[in-house]
C-alpha cells in the first residue's frame, strides 16, 4: 500500500505543477490515475462476480454445475497466481454459519501435509483474511486466502504473493480491491467440494486459428494435463470478443482423449460454424475437467501401444496418415482410439481427428491397422504425431 500512495502522490504533484497558479484563470486539479486504469472487467457468464485485470491476464474457467472456480493468469506465469470460488450455499450466512462454512473450505481444500495456516484476520468489511504458507516439494510460496459472504453466496479469493516483485503485488491488490459479486443472480445451490479440477491443472499448447473451406473459424490446440491424477471428459469452451470486451459468439468441445494422464495432452479442435465473427479481436480458452480415479482403472494408455505410421498424399492430394497399432501391453483391450494431430514446423496444431483402429479387440501382441484422412488443413504440415489408446476388457 505504501508504493501505491507514493505513485498517486507523485502523478498528483506532476499534475498540479502544470495547472500554474495565475489566479485570473481558472485552476483544474485533475484527479489521480486509478490503480486499475488500463485494466479490463471481467464478468463471469453466471454474472455472479467481476472482477478487474490487466488487459494481457489469461483466464481458465474450471467451473462445473452450479460451483462457479476461474483462476486468472499473466503471460509466462507456471501457477496462476489468482483464483476464484463461488456456490450459493442455500441459507443466509449468519456470523456462525459463515465462521463453519469457512473452516469447512480450508479443511477441503488446504492439505495440511502442503499447507500451514499462519494467521487470521478480520475485515472492516467483514470478510476475513487467512495467511498461510504451501509448500511444495522445493517451492514454498505465500498465500492470502479472502474470504466473503454475500446472502447466502460464500466466495473466496486465493492469491499467491510475490513479495519480491513490487510491482506484482500493486497489481494483485489492485486486482483483489476491484472483486465484486452480485448476490442477487440467479445461482442453483450447491455443496462444496464440487471444485473438479483446480489451480491450472488444464493448459494449453500449440495453438491455431484458421479458416476451414466452409467459412467456419476453428481455434485447434493441445489440452495437458498439469495435475498429479488423471483427467477426463475434458471440455474446452472457446470465447471471442471485441475491443470493448463484449462476448460475441462461443463454442466448445470435449478434447479427442477420453483420459489425459498427469503430464499428457490431448489435441482439440473448436469450430465456430458461422465464421470469425466482425469485430474479433481475441479469444479466450477455459477448461474443464473431472478427476478420472474410475475411468482410469480400464484406461488403456498409450504407453501399451506400438504406433508405426506414415504420412503420404492420396491420389486426390489431401493428406493421409495411416499405418499399424500394435498392443505391447498385458491385457486384451477393446475400442483402440487412434489420435492424430497434425503439426506446421513451430509446433502449431493444423488439424486433428480421431479414428478407431479396423480390429476393435485386440490381445497381447496383434496389430491392427488405421487411416485418418485430412480433408483440410489450416497449415503447412511439417509433422504429425500419433497416439492409442483403449478400454481393458473385463
Amino acid at each position: 500500500m505504501r508504493g501505491i500512495a507514493a505513485w498517486m502522490a507523485l502523478a498528483l504533484a506532476l499534475t498540479l505543477g502544470v495547472t500554474g497558479c495565475d489566479t485570473g484563470q481558472a485552476v483544474i486539479i485533475a484527479s489521480p490515475v486509478p490503480p486499475d486504469a488500463g485494466f479490463r472487467t471481467y464478468a463471469h457468464p453466471s454474472g455472479v462476480f467481476t472482477i478487474r485485470l490487466p488487459p494481457d491476464w489469461s483466464i481458465n474457467d474450471l467451473s462445473t454445475g452450479d460451483t462457479v472456480f476461474v483462476e486468472f493468469s499473466p503471460p509466462g506465469s507456471i501457477r496462476p497466481p489468482v483464483s476464484v470460488y463461488v456456490i450459493n450455499t442455500g441459507v443466509a450466512l449468519g456470523t456462525e454459519a459463515f465462521s463453519r462454512v469457512m473452516d469447512g473450505y480450508m479443511a477441503l481444500f488446504h492439505d495440511p501435509a502442503t499447507y500451514t495456516e499462519v494467521n487470521r484476520q478480520w475485515q472492516r468489511d467483514g470478510s476475513w483474511r487467512i495467511d498461510g504458507i504451501r509448500h511444495d516439494g522445493d517451492r514454498i510460496a505465500q498465500l492470502n486466502t479472502f474470504l466473503q459472504r454475500d446472502g447466502s453466496f460464500f466466495s473466496v479469493i486465493e492469491v499467491e504473493l510475490s513479495p519480491d516483485d513490487p510491482e506484482m503485488m500493486e497489481t494483485l491488490n489492485t486486482i483483489i480491491n476491484t472483486y465484486r459479486v452480485d448476490p442477487t443472480v440467479s445461482l442453483g445451490t450447491s455443496e462444496m467440494g464440487q471444485v473438479p479440477a483446480s489451480e491450472g491443472e488444464v493448459g494449453f499448447g500449440g495453438l491455431y486459428t484458421w479458416v476451414d473451406g466452409s467459412g467456419g473459424f476453428r481455434i485447434t490446440g493441445m489440452a495437458v494435463n498439469q495435475s498429479d491424477r488423471p483427467l477426463e471428459f475434458v471440455r474446452i469452451a472457446a470465447y471471442i470478443f471485441d475491443g470493448r470486451g463484449r462476448r460475441l459468439v462461443e463454442a466448445e468441445d470435449f478434447t479427442l482423449s477420453d483420459v489425459i494422464l498427469p503430464g499428457e495432452h490431448s489435441p482439440f479442435s473448436i469450430r465456430f460454424p458461422e465464421g470469425r465473427p466482425t469485430g474479433a479481436v481475441r479469444y479466450e480458452l477455459h477448461a474443464s475437467a473431472r478427476y478420472a480415479e474410475f475411468a482410469a482403472a480400464d484406461f488403456y494408455d498409450s504407453s501399451n501401444f506400438e504406433v508405426n505410421a506414415e504420412a503420404t498424399f492420396n491420389a486426390d492430394g489431401y493428406l493421409v496418415i495411416s499405418g499399424t497399432v500394435t498392443n505391447i501391453g498385458p491385457e486384451t483391450v477393446g475400442f483402440v482410439k487412434v489420435i492424430v494431430a497434425v503439426l506446421d514446423d513451430m509446433g502449431h496444431v493444423v488439424a486433428t481427428d480421431a479414428t478407431f483402429a479396423s480390429e476393435q479387440q485386440l490381445e497381447p501382441g496383434r496389430s491392427s491397422r488405421f487411416e485418418v484422412i485430412f480433408y483440410e488443413l489450416g497449415g503447412p504440415a511439417v509433422n504429425f504425431s500419433v497416439s492409442a489408446q483403449a478400454r481393458v476388457e473385463r
